[in-house]
């Protein structure tokens, strides 16, 4: 169905602006459709950041009064407040309930009691990037999955194939559909319209989609038939994804821990709608757990990362082994696409550190070395981050116990298990934030005291800041990887980083 189509005349409610107001380009490009649209988020007001210029109220606001010039958009804000009465809390799901369409922000969930009347109702409830996979035409989607590394992952692949002037088509027929992927015969293949033969060559465009930095709807209006979408894919989606059928035809499989794999189809069921004519790309543990706890047989053509996937004469800054098969991940997929191994050279050398992610403070001079990683939200990235610092190329730890480590944070539901048992092979101390993650895990972090490792709980970031020169030693490494989500008093993760950077630069 043509997106316009879909869209024209719904009443259409957006759920959460999402992490930094990233639903804010899908809420521009809704209004653009002329669909009368609601706008809720869970936070209040001040939280949004008020009547503050550039706040995400403000931008809300501006937006509904841009809407009010241009008939027939209508467009209404709202707070969905947590401790609004029970009253009050019906009357706006009620009002949600009114809709046509419903779409919710990655972080709220779907089981959310503000959407219980909609979903009662029979109101269409979606996820941005889901209802973007099932409206645009058959395209090839490229998704990233695991437990740490999918940014960098996805967006080297999105630099070498957008730098490829073109992407190569895979070396077999693929058909697609929308929902996902359709096996069909060799002469099925030649009769169907959609099929795609490799050795008809034709110039794609490239598009990158992650939900959690907003705007994958507007890629609706851009993107054709047989391009190219990478996507990076949260763990917590992949349930969503499964039922919307939603599978990808080259599937690559960052680091992922046991506790994911154990989530068995809720997180490797994607891949079970995957044909002989998909790919999986992953190194021989995440292979070996896809089978272990998939519950089916892959169908899909599993491609193995090794240490030789990256050659040896390419003069990248791979400094431990997380990046190195990080590398090696995208690379290999880079292959599949037929793409020259000096533009995937070349694309590599040219790309920029990522903001937030083992970001290192070139402002703060010193000898001792800071590291932004706020984007951690998971144990699983903090370890990431903890051994991509304490680690040579060949793996073994170069900077024991040289890394002073600040965690700390809201709930996620994870387990640390794992993180707290390497934590004393590369830290000699850890500040810890507040938080209700941080109290959960309270038993865990008092025991890295009997491994000798200094525990310093603070109130806050500023408090962690003025007691590193406590903590530091000459040529150690301050680490602010939370491994915890936000609490209240962030507006994002990125706020949360850009705090650590000037409590750092004010305590210098």
């Amino acid at each position: 169905m043509n997106y316009k189509d879909f869209f024209r005349g719904k009443r259409v409610a957006v759920v959460g602006t999402g992490e930094h107001g990233a639903m804010l380009a899908d809420v521009r490009f809704l209004m653009k459709l002329k669909v009368r649209l609601s706008i809720y988020d869970l936070r209040s007001r001040d939280k949004l950041g008020g009547s503050h210029h550039g706040s995400i109220a403000q931008e809300i606001e501006s937006i509904c009064t841009g809407a009010m010039v241009g008939a027939p958009a209508s467009c209404h804000f709202g707070i969905l407040s947590l401790m609004a009465d029970t009253k009050s809390r019906d009357s706006l799901s009620k009002e949600l309930a009114e809709n046509d369409i419903i779409i919710l922000a990655p972080d709220i969930p779907r089981d959310s009691s503000f959407l219980r009347f909609a979903a009662d109702a029979g109101v269409r409830i979606e996820y941005a990037d889901v209802l973007l996979f099932k409206l645009i035409p058959s395209t090839m989607l490229v998704g990233v999955m695991g437990s740490a590394g999918k940014s960098a992952v996805a967006r080297m692949i999105y630099a070498i194939l957008e730098n490829s002037d073109g992407a190569a088509l895979l070396r077999e027929s693929i058909v697609t559909e929308s929902l996902g992927i359709t096996e069909v015969s060799d002469d099925k293949a030649d009769e169907d319209a959609d099929t795609v033969e490799i050795n008809q060559p034709t110039k794609r465009s490239v598009f990158f989609a992650d939900p959690e930095i907003g705007g994958v709807l507007s890629h609706l209006k851009k993107v054709k038939k047989d391009d190219i979408i990478i996507a990076r894919m949260p763990e917590h989606m992949m349930d969503e994804y499964r039922l919307a059928r939603i599978t990808p035809h080259v599937a690559v499989l960052t680091h992922v821990s046991k506790s994911l794999a154990q989530m068995g189809t809720a997180f490797f069921g994607v891949l079970e709608f995957q044909t002989y004519n998909s790919f999986i790309v992953a190194s021989d543990i995440a292979i070996d757990m896809l089978k272990k706890y998939g519950e089916f047989q892959p169908r899909a053509k599993m491609l193995r990362t090794m240490s030789s996937t990256i050659p040896s004469d390419w003069n990248i800054d791979i400094q431990n082994t997380h990046v190195r098969e990080n590398t090696a991940l995208a690379v290999e997929t880079a292959k599949i696409f037929k793409i020259d191994p000096d533009a995937i050279h070349l694309a590599l050398t040219q790309m920029k550190p990522m903001k937030g992610r083992i970001e290192r403070l070139k402002s703060v001079k010193g000898q001792i070395s800071f590291y932004n990683d706020t984007m951690s939200i998971r144990p699983e990235a903090t370890l990431a981050a903890l051994r991509a610092l304490g680690e040579s190329d060949s793996g073994d730890v170069q900077n024991h116990r040289g890394i002073v480590l600040v965690i700390g944070g809201a709930y996620t539901g994870a387990s640390y298990k794992d993180l707290f048992a390497e934590i004393p092979q590369y830290v000699s101390s850890v500040i810890v934030l507040p938080g209700s993650g941080t109290l959960t895990e309270r038993a865990g972090i008092e025991g890295l005291k009997e491994k000798d490792v200094k525990v310093l709980y603070v109130k806050n970031l500023i408090e962690a800041a003025e007691n590193i020169k406590f903590l530091a030693s000459k040529g150690d490494a301050v680490l602010f990887s939370p491994g915890f989500d936000i609490t209240g008093q962030y507006e994002s993760r990125q706020a949360r980083g850009e705090e650590f950077i000037e409590a750092v630069k004010a305590a210098k």
